[in-house]
């Protein structure tokens, strides 16, 4: 399937920036302030860097480092001066500098399964010894075949575009993001999101813990799983 047009950073940030995503930048903003006050911020993955632009500004003092793989991510966040933007991969990319917050806003599903737990411990190579790691990520229900892992993120993204449709115009470019997204979390391409439990289970491997967690959607039991939605998690 042709994905050209959904990783364009005009697509990306009219995707990122509907009330849904909003909230879970909130929350976001809200676990750093929470956490850590004047802090320097990692964000692996950072995307385009519409954080660095729309939600930083809520923040006191802050140094902001974003690292993504995508040149073309890069080049178009630098082009608003909104911090310090790098190329590289979230998994292996190294500094030597520590950080009060490292974060990873839908992060985590982007990295192949066999790469999640590195991905983990890399954020905490480059973590100091009092910072908070902050995850905005999507779990999805469990799956334990290609078929089930169909059902699961196509059952998740069904639900999703509904909700938001409910609350706002679902434009094309929004739509077609959210349906492409829909595709490649069924099929498992790009898109690798997993079960919380799984998430939890990479987790502890690393040796961090989760000391905080946000459910943010959707706030009733249609999924009959307490643990499918969005989370906002800190761990330490």
């Amino acid at each position: 399937m042709e994905v050209e047009l959904f990783t364009k950073p005009s697509t990306y940030d009219s995707y990122i920036t509907t009330n849904i995503e909003r909230r879970n930048f909130d929350e976001v903003v809200r676990q750093i302030a929470k956490h850590q006050s004047n802090p320097s911020i990692l964000d692996l993955c950072c995307g385009t860097g519409i954080f660095a632009r729309e939600w930083l500004s809520r923040l006191n003092s802050v140094r902001y480092v974003g690292v993504d793989i995508d040149e073309d991510f890069i080049v178009h966040a630098k082009s608003f001066g909104s911090g310090e933007f790098l190329q590289g991969d979230a998994v292996d990319f190294r500094l030597e500098d520590r950080f009060d917050v490292v974060m990873g806003t839908s992060a985590y599903h982007h990295i192949e399964d066999e790469r999640k737990k590195a991905f983990l411990e890399n954020m905490k190579r480059h973590l100091r010894e009092e910072g908070s790691i902050i995850i905005y990520e999507k779990f999805v229900a469990p799956f334990f075949s290609s078929v089930e892992a169909v059902k699961s993120g196509a059952r998740f993204y069904l639900e999703r575009i509904e909700d938001i449709a409910r609350e706002q115009d679902l434009n094309e470019e929004r739509l077609y993001s959210l349906l492409t997204e829909l595709y490649l979390t069924s099929s498992r391409q790009f898109e690798y999101k997993v079960p919380f439990e799984r998430f939890a289970e990479d987790v502890g491997k690393t040796g961090l813990k989760i000391i905080d967690e946000v459910k943010l959607w959707p706030l009733d039991d249609r999924f009959r799983n307490p643990n499918v939605g969005d989370f906002v998690v800190v761990l330490e």
